[in-house]
């Protein structure tokens, strides 16, 4: 976790928009390939992530909910309120700036001897939040990312149905090829 804190806090240093989308897509890479999300018994497997942040001085992606749940929340969840619509994590220090990233296609383990499911951003509330008690209940969980070990070939690409022009074609989205 020191790694993906320094990676942040380098972030918060930065000035230049083609420094920090190189900085995002660093910290997209280590959640893919270093963390998983667990939550009770119930392990989140990243598969694809996009890269959400709002710096007004440095960085105003206006694609960003810019919700206060997405600041000064370091390795908290964030579910996103209109629509059920995704499932962040937070990687902000501060009241500064916003920071999260969308976990857009995952793999769910329930750990019940099941199968991992395959799930859609707005399906993962189906397996792990269905009551917004649940939901507000694990949004007030601390260090939901747990450590693992991933080796992946990573590939990066626009995020996927913006309405908004600023950062759009920005490549802030990752996945690994093998996935």
């Amino acid at each position: 976790m020191d790694n993906l804190k320094q990676k942040v806090e380098e972030l918060e240093k930065m000035t230049d928009e083609g420094e920090i989308v190189k900085q995002l897509r660093e910290i997209g890479e280590i959640i893919l390939t270093q963390y998983v999300v667990k939550v009770d018994n119930i392990i989140v497997e990243p598969l694809w992530v996009e890269a959400y942040y709002f710096n007004k001085n440095n960085f105003p992606d206006c694609n960003t909910h810019q919700r206060d749940k997405q600041k000064n929340r370091f390795n908290k969840a964030y579910f996103h309120e209109e629509g059920r619509g995704g499932f962040d994590v937070c990687l902000s220090h501060n009241n500064n700036y916003h920071l999260s990233f969308l976990f857009k296609y995952t793999l769910i383990d329930l750990q019940d001897g099941s199968e991992k499911k395959f799930k859609k951003q707005t399906e993962i509330y189906d397996s792990i939040g269905k009551t917004e008690e649940e939901i507000k209940d694990i949004e007030n969980l601390e260090n939901i990312m747990k450590p693992r070990n991933k080796e992946c070939q990573i590939a990066y690409t626009e995020r996927v149905g913006l309405t908004k022009g600023c950062f759009k074609g920005e490549k802030l989205a990752l996945f690994c090829v093998e996935d």
